[in-house]
């Protein structure tokens, strides 16, 4: 895995794979994590990560558009 984004908060990693999950973003710290995507398609998309966890991106359309606003780096990841 090829780490993409990294800070004390999370830590977004390419897989390589074309199917199942193309990246995941790791929650590093004990606190659930907040992670905000500002342009997916005009409108805002977050979803929560729990202490310690991780969750994937999958390899469809949403999946890599999310990938390329990450890679981008329009998001904003807040430890609640």
């Amino acid at each position: 895995m090829k780490t993409i984004f990294e800070n004390d908060l999370i830590k977004v990693s390419e897989t390589g794979k074309v199917s199942d999950f193309i990246a995941t973003i790791e929650n590093k710290t004990d606190q659930e994590i907040q992670f905000i995507l500002d342009n997916i398609a005009m409108k805002i998309s977050n979803f929560s990560i729990k202490p310690n966890d991780w969750c994937g991106i999958l390899a469809d359309d949403e999946g890599y558009q999310c990938f390329e606003e990450i890679k981008a780096n329009r998001f904003v990841a807040l430890a609640l």
